[in-house]
């Protein structure tokens, strides 16, 4: 990365992909493109609805460690409710994604972390993600 405390736009996008893939896997992420490419209003309609109830999957689903995730993680797919509200927190990848992209050359993202949790700091940048998702075109990054 270039500098402790900055993550260059590309190279927050890149460690949030790697992030989400890693950790929910690449399908939610391709299927909320699809999504967001044939029938954005609708998607989109449906991400806002979702808000608080998606906000509360994406901390748990964020803060799962270990044995504990990878249960989670199947048992997420299996049911078809827990997977719409994967792949829409991919849709907020995306839409995150996308207000990144539009930031001026430059622009920084900072490498915010809890203390004593600096190992997690990728998985930290792709919270954030989701979270800006949720409200693309803000002034911060």
């Amino acid at each position: 990365m270039t500098n402790k405390t900055h993550w260059t736009i590309h190279e927050a996008l890149a460690a949030s992909y790697q992030a989400f893939c890693t950790r929910f896997g690449q399908d939610a992420l391709a299927v909320a493109f699809e999504l967001l490419t044939m029938r954005r209003q609708i998607t989109m309609l449906e991400n806002k609805r979702l808000g608080r109830t998606l906000d509360q999957y994406i901390s748990h689903a964020v803060n799962v460690q270990g044995r504990e995730q990878v249960t989670w993680l199947s048992h997420a797919l299996a049911d078809p409710d827990q997977a719409g509200l994967l792949m829409h927190a991919g849709v907020r990848w995306w839409l995150a994604r996308d207000d990144l992209l539009r930031k001026p050359a430059g622009t920084l993202v900072p490498k915010q972390y809890m203390e004593g949790l600096k190992e997690h700091v990728s998985l930290q940048l792709l919270a954030q993600m989701l979270y800006r998702g949720a409200a693309p075109d803000t002034d911060e990054c």
